[in-house]
């Protein structure tokens, strides 16, 4: 199976659009980039990266959540954060990640649509 790289990236830009991101597409020495945030159908807490890289015939598509709130908060269990005023720095981390979850799965399916429907593209 060959795909073209530049018809799955605007295919992945196309995704971002419909799901109300603020996008913006690269061409790289290895394939194409996207970096997407700023949607309010996926209150995520930082932005979206994703990489196409490879050749038509051998590609890579990879996707991940970045920013500050992603990383590790403090090493108190939820019940003293809660007890300390925590409880809503608690709540909006776990809204985040039930947001990253949907979206993570809408994306792969995604993905694995465009791809079937490229196949031979290139």
């Amino acid at each position: 199976m060959k795909v073209d790289l530049k018809s799955l990236a605007d295919r992945l830009g196309s995704f971002f659009k419909q799901h109300e991101f603020v996008a913006i597409m690269g061409e790289s020495k290895e394939g194409y980039e996207i970096i997407a945030e700023s949607s309010p159908l996926f209150e995520l807490a930082g932005y979206v990266e994703v990489a196409i890289k490879g050749s038509p015939s051998d590609l890579t598509v990879g996707m991940r959540v970045c920013g500050e709130e992603r990383q590790r908060g403090p090493a108190v269990g939820p019940l003293t954060m809660a007890l300390f005023g925590g409880g809503y720095w608690l709540s909006r981390r776990l809204k985040s990640n039930e947001a990253q979850v949907r979206f993570e799965r809408e994306f792969w399916r995604f993905v694995d649509n465009a791809l079937l429907q490229l196949a031979n593209s290139a």
